[in-house]
């Protein structure tokens, strides 16, 4: 009877871990971006809301420009911008900001540069929900 309980007790406790963990992940890519214009990010898939946290290391701007970045989910229809903001895009240092999803689905950045001059640099994308 003791064993049985035991045993009853490793597998609810199992049961537990793996319920509060099955439903919460998190992920990080690096890249980079080259851009005139604009250009988009990859695609993540979530199954609830996310928090994003981006960091940018411009190497090439444009005076007295930014570089804007907006989350956009996609939907069955159509694509919905989630949230904006504008970065630095010259100098050596990071700008780090977070954005929220809203709900499961599929989410990515647009990066847009309305100079019309080069900008370059490296981007981390942080996702988890």
């Amino acid at each position: 009877m003791l064993k049985k309980l035991m045993s009853f007790g490793v597998l609810l406790g199992i049961l537990l871990f793996s319920m509060n963990t099955a439903h919460a992940s998190s992920n990080t890519y690096h890249s980079t971006y080259s851009l005139k214009g604009s250009m988009s990010s990859r695609m993540v898939y979530v199954t609830s809301t996310p928090t994003f946290m981006v960091t940018t290391t411009p190497t090439l701007g444009a005076k007295g420009s930014g570089l804007i970045l907006s989350l956009h989910k996609r939907t069955a229809t159509s694509d919905v911008e989630v949230d904006r903001k504008t970065v630095s895009s010259q100098g050596k240092e990071t700008t780090v900001f977070f954005k929220k999803g809203s709900g499961a689905g599929n989410y990515y950045f647009v990066f847009k540069n309305s100079s019309g001059k080069q900008m370059k640099g490296a981007v981390d994308i942080s996702y988890n929900w």
